[in-house]
């Protein structure tokens, strides 16, 4: 009972400070530094914590797709609203998705009324270069944090139209920046198209991406593109510091 309770304590903990260090968890627990380090990394092999590049501890996203508790607080009802308000604009379902590795880690889902609709289970994985969730992620990021990311990408071919080439997602991702919006012909999977977006929501100002997603006959480009002013124009209203900004 007694290793459950600190299991417990450490989570609270670091949900609730949001990034912390190794001596950070020892201390709250009141055990020796070894002991907190073997806590911390059992929760990581179990994907429930992360560790960044600065070597501090983070809740994973994976706790929001095991249980939703992680995204009880403000800062996913905003995201939620967003993504209602996209479905009522769109008619198509609108996914909500968070890093997680080499993948967006989908977190909250909007359904479509449409009896024949795009819907991903909550935990699905897309790929950074072949999803617009992936795309609107990466365009949020500063040149540093981007070069980081891409150079450590597999640039698998998931369908024909699935950018492959380094280069190429590169000026993939300087026209989502560019324009503000991403956009998915049938990268991630045949007959799915999308469109997303990204926002920094909360205290720590965390990247948080949205994709209307459709079926490829229904969501054309012809269809986006009449709705992408509108549509702009809500995301910045909610997110005014969004990373995107569309010229």
């Amino acid at each position: 009972m007694e290793t459950v309770a600190r299991v417990v304590r450490a989570v609270e903990f670091v949900a609730r400070e949001g990034r912390v260090r190794l001596d950070d968890v020892a201390q709250e627990l009141g055990v020796h530094k070894s002991n907190a380090l073997r806590l911390l990394n059992t929760l990581r092999e179990l994907d429930w914590m992360v560790l960044d590049d600065r070597r501090t501890y983070m809740v994973s996203p994976h706790l929001i797709a095991v249980g939703q508790a992680a995204a009880a607080g403000t800062s996913f009802q905003e995201a939620l609203q967003l993504a209602e308000d996209l479905r009522a604009m769109s008619g198509e379902t609108v996914h909500i998705a968070v890093p997680h590795g080499q993948r967006m880690l989908i977190v909250g889902r909007v359904e479509s009324h449409n009896p024949l609709r795009v819907s991903c289970e909550l935990g699905t994985r897309d790929a950074l270069h072949a999803s617009a969730l992936g795309k609107a992620y990466l365009a949020a990021l500063t040149g540093d944090q981007l070069d980081s990311v891409v150079s450590r990408l597999d640039l698998d071919a998931l369908t024909q139209f699935s950018i492959t080439d380094e280069a190429a997602l590169r000026a993939e991702v300087a026209r989502t920046k560019e324009r503000g919006y991403s956009l998915d012909f049938e990268e991630g999977r045949v007959g799915v198209c999308c469109l997303g977006f990204s926002l920094r929501l909360g205290r720590n100002r965390d990247a948080v991406a949205l994709s209307i997603t459709g079926p490829s006959y229904r969501w054309t480009r012809e269809k986006m593109m009449t709705l992408v002013p509108a549509m702009l124009e809500r995301v910045e209203a909610m997110n005014p510091s969004l990373a995107l900004h569309p010229r």
